[in-house]
């Protein structure tokens, strides 16, 4: 039975992982050479998303708290700094957008109805 980190993987991926031993003549992960990929991660908690033509710029932020003189004191403040870019066609969003759904759906038939107030929001403007 698969804990909830490979059932989260399978559902991010799409992809069964079955974990067995090794049977003979078989190799293990520490016989094959893996290369990681060099790509920075960042973590967001927001997005900004514009359209120019055809492209689309997807801004990810996260929150960042720091100080600032207010009212002739320093206080902590928090604000929202951009974390990264990415720019994408917009076909290219639209396959982002179906891969995004499908597991999302998949999430939320396990887990549960996914709420934020931004979804709150929308589903009491409509």
């Amino acid at each position: 039975m698969a804990n909830r980190h490979q059932r989260r993987m399978q559902a991010a991926t799409g992809a069964t992982a079955e974990i067995r031993p090794a049977g003979a003549g078989e190799k293990v992960a520490s016989d094959v050479h893996v290369s990681l990929f060099n790509v920075p991660s960042f973590y967001a908690s927001g997005l900004q998303v514009a359209t120019i033509a055809n492209d689309v710029i997807i801004t990810f932020n996260a929150a960042q708290v720091g100080q600032a003189q207010v009212s002739g004191e320093m206080q902590n403040v928090a604000r929202f700094s951009p974390v990264a870019n990415v720019t994408v066609s917009i076909m290219t969003l639209k396959e982002v957008l179906g891969a995004i759904q499908s597991v999302v759906h998949q999430y939320e038939a396990e887990y549960g109805e996914i709420t934020t107030p931004f979804l709150q929001g929308q589903m009491n403007a409509r």
